[in-house]
């Protein structure tokens, strides 16, 4: 309990507000001086009260470490939240899912690469595409016009899309799938199938799962299974297990190699990759201000990568080159809270939530004016 309860950054922080010093670096709003010793913006320290402007520094001493290369408290922070979501690496963004979007796209895509996107995705993945080179393929959302909204890509659209390319021979130039994992109306993917009949057609894609508005997901088990760590972890498992292998097995023996001249069965068919070949590669991004305790702007980026270690170096210029030297210390020690409550209490809380909507789902239909 002590060690989710601990929140490093933000006690470093509290440490670095009580500590009696003199501020001689370029930052004349720290420790409040310039606010509460004027005449004319006071009140805009009144508003916001003493702390805040207490814990602002333009320095990584007093223990607040370097979010471009974190080695102390910051890095603790992101080991713990790794761990809370679920996830092998996590990092903090603090210029909102806007740059965490654009920041997972240039790790990644390298420049005539192909990327598999959704057309109804977020404006900074198509800025993403621009700055690294990536060759957009758009694939349609279906629409609910009864409801005025649009839904999820279908699998078989993502499917053909892959096997036209194959009989095209430019498969090996498809880099990444990404989509939007809820999307703006609330859809879910199911993940956990999607990318394993991805991977079946191409072993080594890169999956990127905008989940802006899902950063509860771990912490409901219904939510869980259908949020891009949590597939991770399930196709981990199952790909290890000896009765997969058998299940592959029984697979290849009836349907033979991807064949795209077979298209009309392959698109009717639940496609199984190869244990040997396939490469878990998924990265997922969270609003995390969206829907947890954090101050605007906040977010996360989470790694399952299975070649972390050819990617790290590219991941890490793209971090530094979207991420100021000066970020913003209360952002960074929200995101650090942000986990701390989720992990002690966020299952209770998405529970809660998700009892509510179901009630007033229930009083909307049943009622006789509002229901239509």
């Amino acid at each position: 309990m002590n060690q989710r309860y601990d929140t490093p950054y933000f006690n470093n922080l509290k440490n670095y507000a009580r500590r009696p010093i003199g501020t001689f670096h370029a930052l004349p709003v720290a420790r409040g001086k310039s606010v509460f010793n004027s005449h004319w913006i006071r009140d805009f320290g009144h508003f916001y009260g003493a702390n805040i402007f207490m814990a602002e520094s333009s320095a990584t001493t007093g223990g607040l470490d370097s979010l471009l290369e974190p080695t102390g408290n910051i890095k603790v922070a992101h080991e713990k939240a790794a761990r809370a979501f679920g996830c092998q690496q996590l990092f903090f963004g603090t210029n909102g899912t806007s740059t965490s979007n654009k920041i997972a796209a240039q790790a990644i895509v390298r420049p005539g690469d192909i990327v598999l996107v959704d057309r109804n995705c977020h404006k900074s993945h198509h800025y993403g595409l621009v700055l690294c080179g990536g060759q957009p393929l758009y694939v349609e959302a279906y629409p609910l016009t009864e409801y005025s909204m649009y839904g999820a890509v279908p699998l078989r659209t993502i499917k053909k899309a892959l096997l036209d390319l194959k009989a095209e021979g430019r498969l090996d130039r498809a880099r990444m799938l990404l989509l939007t994992n809820c999307t703006f109306d609330g859809h879910v993917y199911n993940v956990q199938r999607f990318m394993e009949e991805v991977l079946a057609i191409k072993p080594d894609m890169v999956f990127l799962w905008d989940e802006a508005w899902y950063a509860y997901s771990r912490f409901s088990p219904f939510h869980r299974m259908r949020s891009a760590m949590g597939a991770c972890e399930a196709l981990r498992e199952k790909y290890a297990s000896e009765a997969y292998r058998a299940e592959y097995n029984e697979f290849k023996k009836k349907h033979g190699k991807i064949d795209p001249k077979n298209e009309k069965q392959l698109l009717n068919t639940h496609l199984l990759p190869d244990p040997d070949a396939v490469k878990i590669r998924v990265y997922a991004t969270t609003s995390t201000h969206k829907s947890l305790s954090c101050f605007r702007q906040g977010s996360y980026i989470m790694v399952n990568d299975d070649c972390w270690e050819s990617t790290e170096a590219s991941f890490k210029e793209a971090f530094f080159a979207h991420t100021s030297t000066s970020p913003n210390l209360q952002l960074i020690a929200s995101l650090d809270v942000a986990r701390r409550q989720a992990e002690l209490e966020g299952y209770e809380l998405v529970g809660r939530s998700i009892e509510l909507s179901l009630i007033l789902r229930r009083e909307v239909n049943k009622h006789p004016l509002i229901s239509k």
